[in-house]
């Protein structure tokens, strides 16, 4: 989570429905309320370590994100994000950093020549250098007639370590993974399957077209609309699936008490029915809500950190963290 807004993408073939074991029937298009959130996001103010001190400011139109911005210490914007609404059930969202377009060689000859022209200390240099837009993270979202999400396409980019001067001058952004979910559902509409392209760009082709694919897969068991169970399997060469992991969720009453896996534990405290704590047995990340439940810090115990800050409304910025995490209780950003 630290490369953008803690960004984290879980990493399917489109081939298989429920297993037996699931014993569920996959849900035509039928008739659904999605659920919607009371509250959504409009500021993020933290660190990482890509963008250092960061604050974004976002903005809706009716309930989806209309802009975003980020906003450095000195109140410049920075980067934005880019939002295409093809029609009501399909958009793609673009996180923008917005960086120089002239190498280091020309920012120092500006320098130099605003320096002869208005003297020392009696220009910003920073107002001066031409910004261009690279894409950090992108996502296309496909969603059913009743709002159900039907499949996500995220892309992560990574800078250049060496963008060069001159002639071999290229500061433009390097793919470095790809996931495509996929989502089945059952007879009442819970997400009972996630199926997962896993694609690993090579570092060495020039044109971002060869990566290297994996295939994964998420199966949920439910008790009515709780969940108990969530098998995550891999298909080594594309073949049959292996259980690799076995999520199982514990309840006190219908709260949400911990998820076990293979060495590892998420464990869940209460204020009354709001969310207390959360505790990452794998992680050290640490949570703070507010009064209606929802997270308004997070820390990662290694200076990374965000404080959220909300409005009254429904919102869509939780296509930003997996649905897989979202169903594993992990607190997310509304």
């Amino acid at each position: 989570m630290r490369h953008t807004l803690y960004l984290s993408i879980l990493v399917l073939s489109l081939v298989t429905a429920c297993t037996k074991e699931a014993d569920m029937n996959i849900a035509k298009e039928s008739e659904h309320t999605v659920k919607k959130n009371l509250f959504r996001v409009t500021r993020i103010e933290g660190h990482n370590d890509h963008w250092g001190d960061y604050i974004w400011i976002i903005n809706y139109n009716k309930e989806q994100i209309e802009s975003a911005f980020h906003i450095d210490t000195e109140g410049d914007t920075i980067g934005n994000f880019g939002i295409s609404n093809n029609s009501d059930i399909n958009y793609e969202i673009e996180v923008n950093d917005w960086i120089p377009k002239i190498d280091s060689d020309s920012i120092s000859r500006l320098d130099q020549f605003l320096k002869n022209k208005y003297g020392a200390g009696n220009y910003s240099l920073k107002d001066s250098i031409p910004l261009v837009g690279r894409v950090l993270y992108s996502q296309k979202v496909d969603l059913y007639e009743d709002g159900r999400i039907k499949r996500q396409s995220v892309v992560h980019y990574t800078p250049r370590e060496d963008v060069g001067t001159g002639e071999d001058f290229d500061n433009s952004y390097l793919k470095t993974y790809r996931t495509i979910n996929t989502y089945e559902y059952n007879e009442n509409s819970n997400i009972c399957i996630n199926r997962i392209y896993h694609d690993v760009y090579d570092p060495e082709d020039i044109h971002q077209e060869t990566y290297e694919r994996t295939l994964h897969k998420y199966e949920t068991l439910y008790e009515g609309d709780r969940i108990t169970s969530i098998l995550y399997m891999t298909a080594p060469a594309g073949e049959n699936w292996i259980e690799q992991d076995r999520y199982s969720f514990t309840y006190s009453g219908n709260l949400l008490q911990s998820v076990k896996s293979n060495g590892r534990t998420l464990e869940f405290t209460y204020n009354g029915t709001v969310p207390a704590t959360v505790t990452d047995g794998e992680t050290q990340y640490t949570y703070k809500f507010d009064g209606n439940g929802n997270v308004t810090e997070i820390n990662d115990g290694q200076g990374n950190f965000m404080k959220i800050t909300y409005e009254s409304g429904h919102g869509n910025f939780s296509v930003f963290t997996p649905v897989t995490d979202q169903m594993l209780g992990k607190p997310f950003i509304k």
